[in-house]
């Protein structure tokens, strides 16, 4: 992983997008919603909630779910594709 990401870091050029989002409350308020009534251990975090968050965002904006891929950018099929191979 450590190479992989070395080699993204000094191989391709990277852009930032981003937008001020004024959602920690609501995350609080989710995250204590789906805690009752959850076993022991099993409440989301809020990391995995807003994990959750950005997945929707992909959903609604599937171009911004893209790689560099030799000359060009390359459209992601899954959301969750660790590899960048499209498996």
């Amino acid at each position: 992983m450590a190479e992989r990401t070395t080699q993204s870091w000094t191989s391709v050029c990277h852009t930032f997008s981003w937008c001020r989002a004024w959602m920690r409350g609501a995350l609080i308020d989710a995250q204590k919603k789906l805690s009752q009534g959850s076993a022991a251990g099993t409440t989301p975090t809020i990391t995995d909630l807003l994990i959750k968050v950005l997945a929707r965002v992909l959903e609604k904006h599937p171009r911004m779910n893209a790689s560099w891929v030799g000359d060009g950018v390359r459209l992601n099929p899954e959301i969750n594709n660790q590899r960048g191979d499209g498996g």
